[in-house]
């Protein structure tokens, strides 16, 4: 291990290899860190960049801090919206200590439709669609054995995929990037929101993972779409086509229509040994389902007794 500048210590790095990387950057800037060199020491060269300043007690300034801090989904739909909200239809204050937070990681560049829809946010005015009984039958059902095709080129079949912990979450379809939304997207109940709710469970997968669960998202729009999602939002697990909607006929799952096409309605359902033990419909605000499924996976016996057999979940 050689010392490198300013009395660093770098792993098999000297001081020649350190200033190669620094030259031919153009100019340079210094900050003196409290603690990071000693008496009379030059301090380590950062490569010409904004640096933002600190104040005296070597904290981030407040306009420093105010722009690091992700937007929260009160500047798209006014109120906090919650996992408990979501599923009580309740909204709750401002103040809501954790609020959700739709998109963690939004693009620099907001990606726009082509009648001007950012698809990372949510309109204030969405309707909030109602629970018309559609899903009840699936707590207890047996995942059928359907094989869709994935983003990553292979054929997943659900029943083999249930067989262990595994949430699917079914959506309508994603926006892309200068391409016009349907004809009265936004005035259709659980529409809107789809980019949003891939974002947040693509946020959430790591956590999932933890807790034992494989993700996949299902959609109905063309492969090749899906496909470029997938690039796009740099998402961690493949997405499922079911253009031919064959999960709906199979399983009874609801849909509607717009602008001539048959499309799923927003639902999340996980599965275990088979079969399905929880239910999310009607999933509102988009997103909020990665919660709810997280909650639940957190209190839910890692090993199956009397009361966790399958059949005996529930339906939010």
């Amino acid at each position: 291990m050689g010392r490198g500048l300013d009395g660093f210590s770098f792993l098999g790095c000297g001081s020649e290899a350190l200033a190669a990387v620094f030259k031919g950057r153009g100019a340079t800037r210094s900050r003196q860190v409290s603690g990071g060199h000693g008496e009379g020491e030059t301090p380590l060269p950062i490569p010409n960049r904004a640096v933002k300043p600190l104040s005296a007690d070597g904290t981030w300034t407040s306009r420093s801090r105010e722009s690091r801090t992700p937007p929260v989904l009160s500047r798209h739909l006014g109120d906090v919206w919650t996992p408990l909200a979501a599923s009580s239809g309740v909204r709750c204050a401002e103040h809501y200590r954790t609020p959700l937070r739709p998109c963690q990681r939004r693009p620099a560049v907001p990606d726009m439709t082509r009648n001007n829809v950012d698809i990372h946010s949510l309109p204030a005015d969405l309707p909030v669609p109602s629970d018309d009984g559609a899903a009840d039958h699936l707590v207890g059902a047996r995942v059928p054995s359907v094989a869709l095709r994935a983003t990553s080129g292979l054929d997943i079949d659900l029943a083999s995929a249930a067989s262990g912990l595994v949430v699917f979450y079914v959506y309508p379809r994603t926006g892309e990037p200068g391409r016009a939304l349907p004809e009265g997207w936004d005035e259709i109940p659980g529409a809107r929101g789809c980019t949003v709710q891939n974002c947040v469970f693509r946020d959430h997968a790591a956590a999932l993972r933890e807790l034992g669960a494989v993700v996949y998202g299902v959609g109905a729009q063309p492969l090749e779409e899906q496909r470029s999602f997938v690039a796009r939002e740099a998402m961690p697990y493949p997405l499922l086509n079911d253009s031919e909607l064959r999960l709906a006929e199979a399983l009874g799952l609801p849909t509607f229509e717009a602008g001539g096409i048959r499309m799923y309605r927003r639902l999340t359902f996980v599965a275990s040994a088979g079969r399905i033990e929880r239910v999310v419909y009607p999933v509102f605000p988009p997103g909020s389902d990665a919660e709810v499924v997280l909650a639940w996976l957190r209190e839910r016996p890692r090993t199956r007794t009397a009361d966790s057999r399958p059949g005996s979940g529930s339906r939010s």
